[in-house]
């Protein structure tokens, strides 16, 4: 920006090399009938990263600490030393984005992996970006063992839908039969809580083959992969995001049941979990 000489507090590369193109032997003239030339113009500003770390390490240190009262709760606090200040941590927490200088720091949507000069050269935001590390490589650690624990279920489901669907073939009386017989395949051992390969289910099953016009089962995967092998017409039904799919052609129509194996964490409680 513009900046009249005499208040002129810093300038940069930029300035120099403007100011060095300007007509003229010294700054006055330089500086031209309006005694202004190129500086740099600093302007505060609450919503650096540093206090944007600060805001989330605060979020991260509520949820950490919740969590541990909340699977704490059948200690009492007085003989806890530990339960006390963790119950500190959360009100201390609360109280800092309660103040006013926090209002105008937004919150970070994905946690920040690269800090910048302050957060690692400044005493104090150095401190926060060691708490916060931690906080976030948790995390990260109950995330990961959460999609673990999500994926050995997906495949529990798996083995629950293929073991009814292969009863019901011998207890209806042919009025469902199998028509391929399926090899599943395996890993020796599990990829990240997953054991199986993709389309591990029996079938596909003729329904009432008997009539004068059967339907066809297939139980699938639900990616893109599995329904262009089956029709192309299908892969629209990838957007749903559901685990697997049950899929029901008839001559004259389709039918859809998508299945999501859902998993609610194990401090929800019953009415959450209803």
């Amino acid at each position: 920006d513009q900046e009249r000489l005499n208040k002129v507090k810093e300038v940069d590369v930029k300035c120099i090399i403007d100011l060095s193109k300007r007509p003229g032997s010294v700054v006055v003239e330089k500086a031209g009938k309006k005694q202004r030339i190129m500086a740099v113009k600093r302007k505060g500003n609450i919503n650096i990263l540093e206090n944007r770390v600060t805001r989330h390490c605060c979020n991260y240190a509520n949820k950490a600490a919740k969590r541990y009262l909340d699977s704490h709760e059948h200690i009492n606090i007085s003989d806890s030393p530990r339960k006390k200040k963790v119950k500190r941590l959360l009100e201390e927490s609360k109280s800092l984005l309660r103040k006013t200088t926090f209002q105008g720091v937004s919150s970070l949507t994905e946690p920040c992996r690269m800090p910048n000069y302050t957060l690692m050269q400044n005493p104090e935001y150095h401190k926060v970006w060691q708490a916060y590390s931690k906080l976030a490589k948790n995390e990260d650690i109950r995330a990961d063992l959460w999609k673990w624990n999500r994926r050995m279920w997906t495949d529990y489901c798996a083995l629950f839908l293929s073991y009814t669907l292969l009863s019901y073939t011998g207890r209806l009386d042919n009025s469902i039969i199998e028509i391929g017989k399926k090899t599943i395949y395996g890993n020796r051992n599990h990829i990240d809580g997953s054991s199986f390969l993709t389309d591990v289910f029996p079938g596909p099953f003729i329904l009432d083959p008997d009539s004068s016009s059967p339907a066809t089962l297939y139980c699938i995967d639900c990616n893109y992969e599995s329904l262009k092998k089956l029709d192309n017409s299908l892969v629209s039904l990838s957007v749903l995001n559901a685990d697997y799919l049950l899929i029901l052609i008839h001559p004259d129509k389709k039918m859809v049941l998508p299945v999501y194996c859902i998993l609610t964490p194990h401090h929800f409680s019953e009415d959450e979990h209803n």
